[in-house]
């Protein structure tokens, strides 16, 4: 195959919040059907879509989780991270890409993936950085 073989979409929120709540939004920038229009009109259905999954887009403080009283809060911030790959899941992607690093974040991400039919949607893990 020549030319564009894949995509990873990122989004800068103007609409952030301490809590990060339009992360798990259907109609983030992310996660919003665009992906899957841009998949098979744009550039063809052969292109592979990447999504990042981080809340520092969506948050006021720009870290990649909940933060409350100067603690990161791991669990609460681990559950719309899933949320939110589930979101970019339905919008059509093929790989969802976490770039956080909270602590379990890819089980709860494939569980939610899994129980809600995703299970031939991808994980890729870069939070390594």
């Amino acid at each position: 195959m020549n030319g564009v073989v894949s995509l990873r979409f990122s989004a800068r929120s103007t609409d952030a919040s301490s809590a990060g709540k339009f992360a798990g939004n259907s109609s983030s920038p992310t996660s919003n059907a665009r992906c899957r229009r841009r998949r098979r009109v744009a550039i063809g259905a052969d292109v592979i879509t990447i999504t990042d999954v981080c809340l520092c887009a969506y948050t006021d403080h720009g870290h990649c989780g909940f933060v409350e009283d100067g603690k990161i809060l791991n669990d609460p911030s681990v559950e719309q991270l899933a949320k939110m790959a589930l979101n970019h899941a339905r919008a059509g992607v093929d790989i969802v890409s976490p770039s956080d690093m909270m602590d379990g974040r890819v089980g709860a991400i494939r569980n939610l993936l899994d129980e809600e039919g995703f299970t031939n949607t991808a994980i890729l893990a870069y939070s390594a950085k």
